[in-house]
């Protein structure tokens, strides 16, 4: 009832102007709030609507339009926590939002006016990682004429589409697509390339990374080496050819792939003998060694300073030993869509032919099974997104390699075929008597004679049935790559749930982070095709060419600060922040703005109570709570919810529409350890009947480890002080969440709902036994 809501914002002190508007965020409504500002002078503003999450720098900006300080504003989410989620309480829909604006109006006026920080930049990049994904984001930043360095784990550049035959829906040729951009990246002035190298730290922020990295030894000299193979012929030493996902063996100087970039050989340390026979056929003397048994070639450490960061990290596939009703095992015929890769392309382990490693005999029937391991409770929930176009493709692929009649069958839980000309793909390789079956196979079973039987629920036709096929093709999730945690830790960029590092805003955006001056490309970020990946390469270069081209940039100010007064200078305040942010400074602390990103870690861990959060002050969120609670309905619960994960976990089940209870407002905080032990029981004493805690899961936030250790142990002695006054501590409730993942929210609430509900309310003598 938005005539009701705009009555009741009337009515609260000190609020001078109310104006209703359909669409706030359009130019004519931050016109509205600008021209407002300045007509009654006003400072301060309350705009209640949508998530602070969509467009709370947008309306920052209309105050800056009129010369009062953008972070003189509060938002009231009414939309996602609010209309949407409530559309079947009407009543309790309009006493929520009147609640929540009640909080941001109490809130609003003891803000203070923060300058926004002013940082330098200069005009270099870090790429991590050298895949398509990198490799398009390194070219287009070097052609605008920026210092870029890639730094690739592997000895050769390309990632995963080195490993590609062809490309779905065309068919093209995987490596004349990629060969190009590989020599052009090795060639351009502006790159700095690093392969067989390793990201040893990152320090600093946005125009200021440090970045230590170790670039291990080929033992091969790079501009002399000529690809001859004589090394290898002679080497003694054999082991499993990892790029050919083991299908063959190769040598401990080897070079993956006829098309490598660099293309040199490279020794395998770990399993060199040191018996030295390859520097003595080596034609070219490539080979740089010493005797005894010491190679000449020393790790280096370099050390490079770059104003922004790209991490094109790519993925691996999920390990098909965990699916044991799979019995995944390629020397029982049953491999995975990797290996059949190898196998079709010409230059691989079987020179184009796809034949059963068991035998080496062409099969005439072949089985793909989707989803391994994706859409799975038991393994990985989400959809994989490139197996069923892969594997169609593979399949079209070996029906014309394979002897006729020859049997391919794909079974499938559903076809996704979403890209441009992909259904149409899906309809080609349809037509060409390759067997599509709707049933997810439950086992795959191998037989004495090397075949496999598939048995799988037919969901269209009905049934359960067995088939037996000469060789199985699993088709593995994508997982993201086992550097990328490290990577992640370093930088401290958060991750989603599915485990892949988490964009800023999935919508507007898709290739930023929650860290400033760091940006994700690829499968870094989520399973996605070749077009995609090149095209988050494209966009994160793009991003970072907005940003530092330019001699200073803007960076949010929402920073701790300290009152030097009451300060000791203890320091367990910098032991607990994780970003390095806190030092000593003249017997008390100094914190660095720049490096400080406001989460509150530090506040708990202070016992004089003085560090507070900018414009996230105890009194604020006090007074907050205060106004919230004199306007909401009965039983009062009050949800703090942390900025990071928990509150945009909550928004997202507007996003499904889907309801839940009205009676606990929400109070937005950065981070769920600042919810001290006093600030929940200040929450009691003031007339709430419970109180919800959302905060981050560990490891799905860079802080997050710490996070929930704090949080629980606020939370421990909230409810020790709650039993000591006769109170419940079940009126407590503290949840992990993962950003994306809001149903623990809906189990949890509503058990906090119905414990209230059955207790009843507090009494004003045991809220007075509280400390």
């Amino acid at each position: 009832d938005i005539d009701a809501v705009v009555e009741f914002s009337k009515s609260l002190p000190d609020v001078v102007l109310v104006k209703p508007h359909e669409n706030l965020c359009s130019d004519e409504g931050q016109e509205m709030i600008a021209s407002s500002i300045q007509e009654k002078d006003l400072d301060g503003v309350v705009v209640a609507s949508c998530s602070p999450h969509f467009h709370e720098e947008t309306f920052r900006q209309a105050l800056g339009k009129s010369n009062l300080n953008p972070y003189m504003l509060e938002i009231a989410n009414i939309r996602e926590q609010g209309s949407w989620v409530h559309y079947d309480d009407p009543s309790g829909a309009t006493e929520k939002a009147k609640a929540v604006i009640a909080g941001a109006v109490a809130k609003v006026k003891l803000n203070k006016p923060i300058t926004p920080l002013s940082v330098s930049i200069g005009d270099s990049v870090l790429v991590i990682g050298a895949g398509i994904a990198g490799i398009e984001a390194a070219l287009d930043l070097a052609e605008a004429g920026f210092k870029v360095y890639v730094v690739e784990k592997e000895p050769y550049i390309g990632g995963r589409m080195a490993q590609l035959s062809r490309t779905f829906p065309t068919n093209d040729c995987a490596p004349c697509i990629l060969g190009p951009k590989m020599a052009e990246l090795v060639q351009h002035a502006n790159i700095t390339l690093f392969t067989n190298s390793k990201i040893e730290n990152v320090t600093g922020m946005i125009g200021d990374f440090h970045v230590e990295v170790t670039v291990k030894p080929r033992y091969v000299n790079v501009d002399a080496c000529t690809a001859c193979n004589t090394c290898a012929q002679y080497c003694p030493v054999t082991v499993e050819d990892e790029f050919n996902f083991g299908l063959n063996k190769r040598k401990a100087i080897y070079l993956p792939h006829p098309d490598s970039v660099p293309k040199s050989y490279v020794i395998d340390i770990d399993n060199c003998s040191g018996c030295g026979i390859c520097e003595k056929v080596c034609p070219v003397n490539a080979i740089d060694i010493t005797y005894p048994f010491r190679y000449g070639q020393e790790q280096e450490k370099k050390e490079i300073d770059v104003d922004a960061v790209i991490v094109a990290t790519g993925y691996d596939l999920y390990d098909l030993s965990r699916i044991s009703e799979y019995n995944y095992d390629p020397s029982k015929n049953i491999i995975h869509a990797g290996q059949l890769e190898r196998m079709i392309i010409g230059t691989g382990p079987t020179q184009g032919k796809v034949v059963r490693p068991s035998d080496g005999k062409v099969p005439k029937s072949v089985a793909f099974v989707l989803c391994a391991g994706s859409r799975s409770k038991n393994h990985r929930e989400y959809c994989s997104q490139i197996c069923c176009m892969y594997s169609m493709k593979e399949a079209s692929l070996i029906k014309a390699k394979l002897e006729d009649p020859a049997d391919i069958s794909i079974f499938y839980t559903d076809i996704r075929a979403v890209g441009k000309q992909f259904e149409e793909y899906y309809s080609d390789v349809r037509g060409k008597e390759i067997r599509f079956m709707r049933g997810k196979p439950s086992d795959v079973i191998p037989t004495s004679n090397g075949n496999a039987i598939v048995r799988f629920e037919d969901t269209l036709g009905g049934g359960v049935h067995e088939e037996e096929f000469e060789m199985v093709v699993l088709a593995p999730a994508i997982v993201p790559n086992a550097a990328t945690e490290s990577i992640r830790s370093m930088l401290k960029i958060p991750t989603s749930s599915d485990g892949f590092l988490k964009e800023d805003h999935p919508k507007y955006k898709p290739v930023d982070t929650a860290v400033k001056g760091v940006f994700v490309a690829g499968c870094a970020q989520g399973p996605k095709d070749i077009p995609r990946s090149v095209l988050q390469g494209a966009a994160a270069a793009s991003r970072v060419t907005r940003l530092i081209n330019k001699d200073s940039i803007e960076v949010d100010p929402i920073s701790a600060e300290v009152d030097t007064q009451l300060c000791d200078g203890c320091m367990d305040c910098a032991s607990a922040c994780p970003y390095d942010a806190i030092t000593p400074q003249d017997g008390k602390i100094e914190i660095n703005d720049l490096l400080c990103r406001g989460c509150g870690l530090c506040l708990s861990s202070c016992h004089v109570d003085a560090l507070s959060i900018k414009n996230f002050t105890n009194e604020q969120i006090l007074s907050e709570i205060r106004a919230v609670l004199s306007a909401a309905a009965d039983p009062k619960i009050v949800g703090f919810l942390d900025d990071a994960c928990s509150y945009e976990a909550v928004d997202l089940l507007s996003n499904r529409r889907t309801l839940y209870s009205s009676r606990m407002v929400p109070v937005r905080v950065p981070n769920g350890s600042m919810v001290t032990p006093s600030l929940i029981l200040d929450t009691f004493k003031m007339g709430a009947e419970a109180v919800y805690i959302g905060t981050c899961e560990a490891g799905s936030d860079p802080y997050s480890p710490h996070c929930a250790r704090v949080a629980k142990e606020n939370v421990d002695k909230a409810m020790d002080a709650l039993k000591g006054a006769g109170i419940e501590e079940e009126r407590i409730s503290l949840n992990y969440h993962v950003t994306g993942v809001p149903g623990k929210f809906l189990t949890n609430l509503k058990k906090l709902e119905e414990f209230v509900d059955g207790k009843g309310r507090i009494s004003s003598d045991k809220r007075g036994r509280l400390p």
